[in-house]
């Protein structure tokens, strides 16, 4: 994976029993292209990739998840520091039809 794409990992904690890891899109793909080619640790038992149309429908709606994880880091900042909501939240993109 690239720097970029690494920085498209966020730590999301929603409380101090709660700690979510989020993929954003890009890295999403970096990992399912990496799982295609199986250049991840895969058990012996599954050596050859399996479909992953999860992932697959993740990465062709990318657009309206990197709009959510920019609207969840914009509220975060948002808690700490309330003049980031008269700065304006995220362009928000329009919905598919």
């Amino acid at each position: 994976m690239t720097d970029e794409q690494r920085h498209d990992i966020h730590y999301r904690d929603l409380n101090m029993l709660d700690m979510v890891q989020e993929v954003g899109p890009d890295a999403a793909a970096a990992i399912v292209e990496a799982y295609k080619a199986s250049k991840l640790p895969m058990q012996k038992a599954s050596l050859r990739p399996s479909a992953v149309p999860e992932a697959e429908a993740y990465l062709a709606d990318a657009p309206r998840h990197r709009q959510t994880i920019a609207e969840r880091r914009h509220l975060k900042r948002a808690i700490g520091d309330p003049s980031a909501l008269r700065r304006g939240r995220p362009r928000k993109l329009p919905s598919p039809r």
